[in-house]
C-alpha cells in the first residue's frame, strides 16, 4: 500500500464517547485517531456502508446504559453476516486502489 489506512468500526457519537471514556473502555482513542489523521492516515468507516440496526422492543438489558435503550443504534455491527458482506464489498476497492 501506498499509505496507511485504518479501518474503524463506526462513528461514535460525542454522548457515547464521553459514555465510554467515564467507563476507561476508550481511553485515548481520540487521541489516538487524532493523530492517526494528522499524520495522513486514511480512514474507513465501516459504519458508513450499512444500515445500521436499532434496538427493538424487549432487546437489550434495562440497565440505564444508553446504548441498550429501545431505539439506541446497535453497535454490533460485525455479528450480521449481510452487514460484513457489505463493508467488505466496500473496502475491497478502497484496498485495491491503494495498492497500486
Amino acid at each position: 500500500m501506498n499509505g496507511s489506512l485504518l479501518l474503524r468500526i463506526s462513528r461514535r457519537s460525542t454522548k457515547q464517547t464521553s459514555s465510554l471514556k467515564r467507563t476507561g473502555l476508550e481511553g485515548g482513542m481520540q487521541k489516538t485517531l487524532q493523530v492517526a489523521r494528522d499524520s495522513g492516515v486514511k480512514f474507513f468507516t465501516a459504519s458508513d456502508y450499512i444500515t445500521v440496526r436499532h434496538v427493538g422492543t424487549g432487546e437489550g438489558i434495562p440497565s440505564g446504559d444508553p446504548d441498550q435503550a429501545i431505539g439506541a443504534a446497535d453497535p454490533h455491527l460485525w455479528m450480521d453476516p449481510l452487514n460484513m458482506k457489505s463493508i467488505v464489498s466496500a473496502l475491497a476497492p478502497v484496498l485495491m486502489k491503494d495498492s497500486v
